[in-house]
């Protein structure tokens, strides 16, 4: 038998006398599994294969251990840092792992509320009166056959006395496979972990938070029509609870991968170079694929002095015509960015992308069920075919996108999430295609709280250019060529592109005075560029350029911002920009996009009501004058017809009779 006294003498001594002031508010004793292993690694191994009779001798010596003032009984041990080699994923748990120790990485995807667990349960002979104890080793109430005094010996019902009864917190939650451990096609998995006691309970972090679970595996009997079946399904019982911080990013680097990755980033041409390859049957779009790669690796958020939370993920939304490769590029970015989470706008509702509140099967009761952008926490979140949300649906995602959080109020919880995710949003136009002759603003549908959380919108139209679409053509035939060109084959390979990508994640640059200083001029420079009264951008674009000059720093795998890397940034909002373009006044107007007046709408209006106002007299401006009027000031008939009937909507302008107008004073 092992000598559990000395080794807790030898490695836990100052813990356990500071355990004993602590208790009752502290009951659990962490254990080191390296210390056990030095101490004695026979042990140690039995601990694995046979937890329960390790643990229990440990416990046991715990609550003889001298401690002054006191007694430490009902205290517990948790094991911590199991080997790597113990680490299973959540699919991979099977016959072979029961009544063992094991270490499983995975994400929590519900918790139940906090009920009480009966541990040892006190009956009392209704007839005799004796008290009997009974332990309940699982949630399953267990009953005496007979009474246990000499005089009775009664048979049946006996009365539960709680007060003499032992009682321990007790909590469920699902854990989910990590998304990034998954096959392509691999269904996720689940399962059921129980976690008891207050210590433990204590240290189950948020739902979507990824964690290490050390536990025993155990199982229960599934039940079907017929009753008890040979059916066993596993569950986890947990022991020790590690909250993984996931920003520092999943995938294992080793040693050699990080010097192959600095070797690359080395390259002058890193930036081109990753945009060509990522999707590289796609021709073109080099500037879209940088800024979908930078909005991979953004984040955190920055929380300042004043404890307030400064947004470090970049939104993406791409808005094309049909057959404009977004689906291809949507394909890209769930094969490289790490905990991707893929939602298809068909069938998407505020329930399925925030949270709902459903029955809890672990506890009886109501439990929120995180939804996609939840369980997309530190990770990466694409939705596709997002004009095919319900547009009431859109409208709450607005909150999650800017402040990373998501509040829930439904039956009766009140209970606050984590969105700490960046984006890329695909959609078609409301029109199937782009339609020139209508605003922009009407032809997306994406609401304006949502655009206007977008570090970049980029359009993607499908416009007849003989020479473009000779080499769209071309390019396209490589991919069904015998052998396909160097074209096609991605410049870095897929596995070490989306290692990168992770690398690239950890680093967090410093934006120098400077560079800083030459930020702030070309914002400026670009809110200057209206020709008096439009808004060529807003101050949130001030911090979206600065967000992504930190990205294309972390694609360099550097510490620090460059001049260089703020004119990688210009080229790709100078992409974006072509989306805010007035089609009338040609220049930059930020209201094309978010619905609101642009500056030559306010201007026609304008000059139609000084038309009205001087035709109307006393009593109404007849159309086809006002049409002429408006006409020698470069004012179309059909726009005329628009503007009077939006005029008409807003209570601006009364249509006294049939094609008789009047300006509302």
């Amino acid at each position: 038998m092992t000598d559990y006294e000395t080794f807790l003498k030898q490695y836990y001594h100052d813990a356990i006398m500071t355990l004993a002031g602590e208790t009752p508010d502290r009951l659990s004793l962490e254990v080191d599994f390296d210390h056990l292993q030095n101490f004695d690694s026979e042990v140690a191994e039995t601990l694995l294969e046979a937890p329960d009779i390790e643990l229990e001798n440990l416990i046991v010596e715990l609550h003889g251990y001298p401690v002054p003032d006191g007694s430490l009984e009902g205290t517990t041990i948790s094991i911590s840092n199991l080997p790597d080699t113990e680490k299973i994923a959540v699919n991979k748990i099977g016959s072979a792992n029961i009544s063992k120790f094991v270490l499983v990485e995975g994400r929590i995807s519900k918790i139940s509320p906090r009920r009480a667990k009966l541990v040892e349960a006190a009956f009392q002979c209704p007839f005799c009166g004796y008290v009997l104890m009974l332990k309940q080793p699982d949630d399953r109430l267990t009953e005496p056959f007979e009474c246990e005094s000499v005089d009775c010996g009664r048979k049946g019902h006996f009365k539960l006395v709680h007060n003499k009864s032992t009682w321990v917190d007790e909590q469920k939650l699902e854990l989910q496979d990590k998304y990034e451990t998954l096959k392509p096609g691999q269904p996720m998995r689940e399962i059921v972990v129980t976690v008891r006691g207050r210590d433990l309970i204590n240290s189950i972090p948020a739902i979507g938070s990824q964690v290490n679970i050390t536990g025993i595996v155990r199982t229960v009997q599934k039940t079907g029509a017929g009753g008890a079946t040979s059916i066993f399904i596993p569950v986890l019982e947990a022991n020790h609870i590690e909250s993984v911080d996931v920003d520092d990013v999943d995938m294992t680097l080793t040693a050699s991968d990080k010097v192959q990755l600095v070797g690359l980033s080395a390259d002058p041409e890193i930036i081109n170079k990753l945009g060509l390859s990522m999707a590289p049957s796609i021709f073109g779009y080099q500037e879209i694929k940088i800024a979908v790669l930078a909005s991979m690796v953004s984040g955190p958020n920055r929380t300042l002095p004043d404890g307030s939370t400064l947004r470090g993920y970049v939104h993406i939304a791409l808005c094309g015509d049909p057959g404009t490769a977004k689906t291809t590029i949507a394909t890209a970015a769930r094969r490289l960015a790490p905990r991707v989470q893929y939602s298809a706008g068909r069938g998407s509702t505020t329930a399925g992308l925030t949270a709902s509140a459903v029955r809890d099967e672990l506890s009886g009761g109501w439990t929120i069920v995180p939804g996609a952008m939840i369980l997309s926490d530190y990770g990466y979140f694409i939705e596709d075919e997002f004009d095919k949300i319900e547009e009431g649906d859109q409208h709450a995602l607005g909150d999650a996108l800017e402040s990373s959080k998501i509040d829930v109020h439904k039956a009766g919880l009140n209970q606050t999430f984590n969105t700490r995710f960046a984006s890329l949003f695909l959609m078609n136009p409301k029109g199937i295609r782009f339609d020139d002759y209508k605003p922009l603003a009407q032809q997306l549908s994406m609401p304006g709280n949502i655009l206007s959380r977008m570090d970049q919108v980029f359009l993607l139209q499908d416009i007849p250019e003989p020479g473009r679409d000779r080499k769209i053509a071309e390019h396209q035939m490589l991919t069904w060529s015998a052998s396909p060109s160097e074209k096609i084959v991605p410049i870095i390979p897929t596995e070490t592109l989306r290692k990168y990508l992770v690398y690239a994640k950890t680093f967090d640059p410093i934006i120098p005075g400077g560079v800083a200083s030459a930020i702030v001029e070309y914002f400026l420079s670009v809110r200057g560029s209206s020709n008096g009264g439009a808004i060529p951008a807003t101050f949130r674009e001030n911090n979206g350029i600065a967000r992504l000059v930190k990205c294309i720093a972390k694609l360099r795998l550097s510490n620090e911002c460059t001049m260089g890397d703020l004119e990688i940034v210009k080229r790709l909002c100078d992409r974006a920009r072509t989306s805010i373009i007035d089609p009338t006044s040609g220049m930059p107007d930020i209201d094309v996009l978010t619905g609101a007046p642009t500056k030559s709408q306010r201007d026609r209006v304008k000059i139609i009501k000084e038309i009205i106002q001087t035709l109307q007299g006393d009593d109404a401006a007849f159309f086809d004058e006002i049409a002429s009027a408006a006409k020698v000031q470069g004012i179309t008939f059909d726009h005329v017809a628009d503007l009077l009937k939006h005029l008409k909507t807003e209570g601006d302008v009364l249509e006294m009779r049939d094609g008789f107008y009047r300006w509302v004073e």
